[in-house]
């Protein structure tokens, strides 16, 4: 808003968008903050390997169901979703082959999709990453993003 001259009027910057709808695209990238890393916030993955994870699986084995559907939302340039693919190859290993796992990877930033859909990283980005990880072909092969 105060970049386009509105200061705090929120009704001014209101009827601003109304008339010229391309701002729209200008609002979303300023509000959008694509903070993501593989294996950020430590806590939240380890529950999804020690927790969630099992209890999906059990579920699906109850129902005799191989389909594991995750949708990873806000995904940003696609770490997440790929770090639950590692997970997911990590606790399954060649029982992964056993099911129909799909993750589906979304977000609001188109920019941000495209850089996740290349699944191209630098080796920053990598840090949290096993050697063991780094060096096999799990990162282009373990989700779909779209």
């Amino acid at each position: 808003m105060k970049a386009r001259g509105f200061g705090t009027s929120y009704d001014e910057y209101s009827r601003f968008l109304e008339k010229t709808p391309e701002e729209y695209k200008f609002l979303l990238d300023d509000i959008t903050i694509n903070v993501t890393e593989f294996f950020r916030d430590s806590e939240t993955f380890d529950a999804f390997r020690n927790e969630v994870l099992p209890q999906l699986l059990f579920e699906k084995r109850k129902r005799k169901s191989k389909i594991v559907r995750i949708w990873s939302a806000g995904c940003s340039i696609g770490e997440e979703p790929y770090t639950i693919g590692i997970i997911l190859h990590e606790k399954l290993g060649t029982a992964l082959n056993n099911h129909l796992i799909s993750i589906h990877a979304a977000d609001i930033d188109e920019k941000a999709l495209k850089a996740a859909r290349a699944g191209i990283y630098d080796a920053n980005a990598l840090k949290n990453i096993s050697i063991r990880y780094r060096t096999t072909l799990i990162l282009t092969e373990m989700a779909s993003i779209s």
